[in-house]
């Protein structure tokens, strides 16, 4: 099975010119229904069907985690409650707040839901546990940590840890714009356990605690989790990025992290769209990351905008991967989320694989979204390159030369009407010389 997918520059050995690695834009799904709930995980079982989880709350309200099944991603049924917080009490001085994540570990084969409440000195991390997804039991820690306005969570397998992604403040006496704090910015604030009870790092994020207003902004308080278990903006962002929020998940062997950034301005506060205490609308874009553990993250797509926030997903159903963000659904055709791409002539080569005894095929767009083709510049030409850096005799880029318009998410690859079936078993690579295209994986 060949399944090639162009998620970062490990996946494409050798490149040529412009060629890039891209993330591609999510779209509103037309005609597709959320459940009637937030979706917070969703995960494949049999006949194709998936089971999700999801939760109703608001702030300072009750709360309750809801189940349901679903083939298509659209339609919902079997809906039930599963956790009640009327079930539990809260100290005095707690009120639950508006967060909840599920996540789920094969390995310990048990699911994790953590839950949200706000405290005097900022918010406090709740966690339950159950092994079916119907009975839940809430951790003996009350709370597991205290940290968690917006966030998203998930179980790590190669790092044997659920970790989450909160949002952490980070002091920061550079800043130049009215928001909500005058000395610190918004980052990702990065927490693992092996468990879901005992956390690392173990810190409070208190910045409520001791905070002090200044010309009618505010001073952080303290203490806050240590630098090193954030990821911060950086010297090649905006000087005024911050992280808001950010919720991960799990596709194709890696994981991703979808994070809304976030600006505030220099208009004065009060003045719309400005708060009066600074906090604006000031969304910059939602970007993609890509990690092999989940720990330690890149930023391929730095400063590209994916379109929407995704609480949950993927599931995949009907030749697409739907995406969920509060009552909306985006999404991308199947094997889309990323492309390799190139304006003008570029080349790229893929990973070395056993070549398979059913065709190889192509996902791409021909030209692709944002490219012009006003005299049919855009084309796409293909070989097959052996371990020896030699192109395989019949498989050349002249005997395989594509041009659009093509929009196609498995497009049989032929040379000359050949196809690669006849050098099944052999090592090979494909090569591609393109232009004005998008080609998002190669597949068998």
């Amino acid at each position: 099975m060949v399944r090639l997918l162009f998620i970062d520059r490990r996946d494409l050995p050798v490149v040529w010119g412009h060629t890039r690695i891209e993330a591609t834009p999510l779209r509103r799904m037309a005609g597709i229904g959320a459940p009637p709930f937030l979706m917070a995980l969703a995960t494949e079982g049999a006949g194709g069907r998936w089971d999700v989880l999801g939760y109703r709350c608001g702030k300072r309200t009750p709360w309750q985690l809801w189940r349901a099944s679903t083939t298509d991603g659209s339609a919902f049924d079997d809906v039930r409650v599963v956790l009640d917080s009327n079930d539990y009490t809260l100290p005095a001085g707690t009120w639950w707040q508006h967060v909840a994540t599920v996540s789920y570990s094969p390995e310990q084969e048990r699911f994790l839901c953590l839950k949200n409440a706000e405290v005097e000195e900022g918010f406090a991390t709740y966690a339950f546990f159950s092994r079916d997804g119907e009975s839940w039991e809430e951790a003996p820690e009350r709370p597991v940590y205290t940290e968690g306005d917006r966030w998203g969570a998930i179980w790590s397998s190669p790092a044997g840890r659920w970790i989450t992604y909160n949002k952490g403040w980070l002091r920061w006496e550079r800043k130049r714009v009215n928001e909500l704090f005058l000395d610190a910015h918004r980052t990702v604030c990065i927490r693992s356990s092996p468990d879901g009870v005992a956390w690392s790092p173990p810190a409070p994020n208190a910045y409520k605690r001791g905070m002090r207003r200044e010309r009618g902004m505010r001073r952080v308080g303290g203490p806050l989790v240590p630098r090193e278990f954030h990821v911060a903006p950086d010297a090649d962002d905006p000087p005024d990025l911050e992280f808001y929020a950010a919720w991960p998940f799990a596709y194709a062997g890696r994981y991703f992290l979808n994070v809304l950034t976030y600006c505030g301005s220099f208009l004065p506060n009060g003045l719309p769209p400005m708060r009066p205490d600074g906090h604006g609308p000031g969304t910059l874009g939602h970007e993609l990351w890509v990690s092999d553990d989940g720990l330690t993250w890149e930023r391929p797509f730095r400063g590209q905008d994916v379109g929407t926030s995704i609480m949950a997903g993927p599931i995949q159903a009907a030749g697409k991967l739907l995406f969920y963000n509060r009552d909306q659904v985006w999404g991308v055709p199947e094997d889309r989320l990323t492309n390799v791409s190139a304006r003008s002539n570029g080349l790229f080569e893929t990973r070395t694989f056993t070549v398979p005894d059913r065709p190889l095929r192509l996902n791409v767009q021909l030209p692709g979204d944002g490219f012009t083709n006003h005299h049919n510049e855009a084309y796409l030409m293909a070989e097959l390159v052996d371990d020896r850096d030699r192109v395989i005799a019949g498989y050349d880029r002249n005997a395989c030369l594509l041009q659009g318009p093509i929009d196609a998410t498995r497009l049989v690859l032929r040379w000359q009407g050949a196809t690669s079936g006849r050098l099944a078993g052999r090592r090979a690579r494909l090569r591609c010389c393109f232009r004005g295209a998008r080609v998002f994986a190669v597949t068998a």
